[in-house]
């Protein structure tokens, strides 16, 4: 994922929907959506990089796999009445549950020296990676909007 545009796209939205929205749900589930975005990234950034194997490929990887399965849960908790909310949430939930199962299949398939299955899982992260960008704009322009 690319962590730093998610941070800054999320408090972009954070900003726009209590700016710009007209509609206190709206604002106020938008806003929670942005959290749990935002609580995500934050973890992730705090697991590659402080974590007490913190220097290990593998266990980087299997550092970032947890930390997705925490994010989705927290993210799962999330209650959305707007039916876009809804779409958007369940994208990002599947986003994140994608790219931790991927992370952790690269992980193993490096311990044993599985170059092709490595592979396999890293285009499966690199695919699911390359989805936050877009889900980030949707969310971004869904909450803009009146």
């Amino acid at each position: 994922m690319t962590p730093a545009r998610a941070l800054v796209a999320a408090a972009t939205l954070a900003l726009a929907a209590s700016a710009g929205c007209s509609e206190h749900k709206k604002v106020t589930e938008c806003n929670a959506l942005v959290a749990a975005i935002n609580s995500g990234v934050d973890k992730i950034q705090k697991a590659t990089s402080t974590g007490a194997d913190a220097g290990t490929v593998s266990a980087d990887l299997r550092s970032v796999a947890e930390t997705m399965d925490e994010v989705a849960a927290e993210a799962g908790k999330i209650e959305l009445s707007i039916r876009d909310l809804q779409d958007y949430a369940r994208e990002y939930l599947g986003l994140v549950k994608e790219v931790g199962a991927a992370a952790r299949e690269v992980a193993e398939a490096r311990d044993k020296a599985d170059e092709g299955q490595m592979q396999k899982a890293q285009a499966r992260m690199d695919a699911a990676v390359k989805r936050e960008d877009p889900l980030v704009d949707a969310i971004n322009g869904y909450c803009r909007s009146p």
